[in-house]
């Protein structure tokens, strides 16, 4: 004859319970990983904008010595105001070309999108 083991309903509850505690356990260990990794995610990102910082700001400090250096090279040559010669023509020309002139609907937008994410934070 077969021995059969009857389980109690008190074991049943002990069991789930187990089970319950053992996926609980589980889950709590994958989320503490997974907070780990955005964690560690996110100082990569922080290290990312800071360098693109230092980089932006690189840039502008070259941009303001090449400014600074066209517009030396305008105020030593031969030519006066009014009457400038046709290499400071040109330089005056590249320098007063500002980038920065926009269309107004892409400005438009832009600040649009500013103002909404400053209103989420």
């Amino acid at each position: 004859m077969k021995k059969t083991i009857h389980l109690k309903p008190g074991d049943l509850v002990e069991h789930k319970f187990i089970q319950n505690r053992e996926l609980t356990y589980q889950v709590r260990q994958d989320t503490m990983h997974d907070l780990e990794n955005i964690g560690e995610d996110i100082k990569h990102l922080s290290l990312v904008i800071q360098s693109i910082q230092r980089n932006y700001q690189v840039l502008l400090d070259q941009n303001q010595q090449l400014q600074s250096l066209l517009l030396n090279l305008v105020k030593n040559c031969y030519c006066w105001e009014g009457n400038r010669c046709h290499n400071c023509q040109k330089i005056l020309q590249a320098i007063v070309k500002n980038p920065t002139d926009l269309d107004p609907v892409y400005t438009e937008k832009y600040q649009d999108i500013v103002t909404q994410l400053r209103k989420q934070n």
